[in-house]
């Protein structure tokens, strides 16, 4: 992969410096000898504009996430394996997250920044397609996701982009904003073929 360099430009601006190219590429949100992969400031960014897209309700529907600070604490556990998604002239596009993993599944959460790139899934599964074990297996054959069926943007994206419903939970996923229980979809997609 090539090697980015970070050019902090002002709050409301994420940029990575790379050759053009017409595709999207994927950087990894990692600590690589105690450093950051990806500084505060471009996730501070990326909050930022999150929120001015009205959109942190609808990734955090449940309300554990709700500022900057619990932002920063959340997308920094180790526990949340993060990609950013960046496009040819070195904007963030997409951000994505693995939780919950266990035995080759997990959890993804995910949330565009502006518009939803057509080559973002494809990137996405690319890149998690390349982990592997010492022995070159997969480490990730599947990912789930459990979606508000209040958030029709979020559903129809699901369809668009091939991943399969198993059903609707009814009363699964708590909107904080609301104060209410409704259905969740249940979704996966296979990454690696078992």
């Amino acid at each position: 992969m090539t090697e980015l360099a970070y050019d902090y430009q002002g709050q409301d601006q994420s940029r990575f410096i790379q050759p053009k190219s017409s595709k999207l590429i994927a950087v990894p949100v990692v600590k690589v000898d105690g450093e950051l992969s990806v500084p505060a400031e471009v996730m501070v960014s990326i909050w930022h504009r999150i929120c001015y897209e009205g959109k942190q309700d609808l990734l955090f529907y449940d309300g554990t996430v709700t500022d900057l600070k619990g932002w920063i604490d959340y997308i920094y556990n180790p526990q949340n394996y993060v990609v950013l998604i960046v496009d040819a002239v070195g904007d963030v596009r997409h951000i994505a997250w693995i939780n919950k993993y266990y035995q080759g599944s997990g959890f993804v959460h995910h949330c565009s920044i502006g518009n939803y790139h057509r080559k973002t899934w494809p990137t996405l599964k690319a890149y998690w397609q390349g982990f592997k074990d010492d022995d070159g297996k997969p480490l990730i054959y599947t990912v789930m996701g459990v979606t508000p069926t209040t958030n029709e943007k979020a559903v129809k994206l699901l369809r668009v982009i091939g991943w399969h419903e198993i059903g609707v939970i009814p009363g699964i996923c708590y909107v904080a904003n609301e104060n209410r229980y409704v259905g969740g979809v249940i979704s996966y997609a296979v990454i690696n073929e078992v």
